[in-house]
């Protein structure tokens, strides 16, 4: 196949993507080799969805990846506070996934950035200017 416009080009990136995508879910589900089964199960099944909805619709698709992504984020998070795992990360990595979608996930984002400052200042002191 040879490629010859930029909007042959953008198809063909969001067909291999979406392939990717969908058995890459495909994997997760099926063969879950991680400690946490039902977050790779999860994983694995909003990879999948979102592979066969980037086939059929890819200007949707960016849009519907990062709520997807950020959710599935957030609710790893959650359950990492509680087992083994980086919950803060995961939950920080899920809204800044949100918040290029939602506002109220800019708000809270921007919480929990002044928060992390306020704490190192705490801890290593504010600098003299």
């Amino acid at each position: 196949m040879i490629i010859k416009t930029r909007e042959q080009a953008a198809r063909a990136i969001t067909a291999v993507i979406s392939v990717t995508l969908l058995i890459g879910g495909l994997v997760l589900v099926f063969m879950p080799h991680h400690a946490h089964r039902i977050l790779a199960i999860v994983g694995g099944l909003s990879l999948a969805v979102m592979g066969l909805f980037a086939l059929v619709r890819p200007k949707q698709a960016r849009r519907i990846g990062a709520i997807v992504g950020g959710v599935v984020l957030l609710v790893a998070g959650g359950i990492m506070l509680v087992t083994p795992g980086p919950g803060l990360a995961a939950i920080v990595g899920g809204l800044a996934l949100l918040a290029t979608e939602f506002v109220w996930a800019r708000r809270l984002l921007q919480r929990f950035k002044d928060g992390a400052i306020q704490v190192k200042d705490a801890v290593i002191g504010k600098k003299k200017e």
